[in-house]
């Protein structure tokens, strides 16, 4: 019997779904957007900077985008915008054209 192969974004992801879904599934992951990705976006501009291991930073920049007005609605809109750059169904289309070839 063969295996039935299901591709996901993130080697995190694959890892996960993959203890889930047990022995009679192969979950691999297509590491992201495959092409059609901006080089001038390659940078996540939608992210407030820091070191995800510095707990204190963190709390600060969380209380912070959560009491400022301004900062909020920056990375908000910011961050929406980004998001348009996004298609999973063009993202699993790409995946399918190259992996049939």
């Amino acid at each position: 019997m063969s295996k039935a192969l299901i591709i996901v974004e993130s080697p995190t992801k694959a890892k996960t779904i993959g203890k889930f879904l047990g022995r009679d599934y192969t979950v691999i992951s297509s590491m992201g957007h495959i092409r059609d990705l901006p080089k001038s976006k390659i940078g996540v501009d939608a992210a407030y900077k820091t070191s995800p291991y510095d707990v204190i930073e963190l709390t600060d920049i969380m209380h912070t985008l959560l009491t400022d007005s301004n900062m909020h609605t920056y990375y908000t809109e910011l961050g929406l915008r980004r998001s348009l750059d996004f298609d999973w169904n063009n993202t699993g289309k790409q995946v399918y054209e190259i992996l049939s070839k």
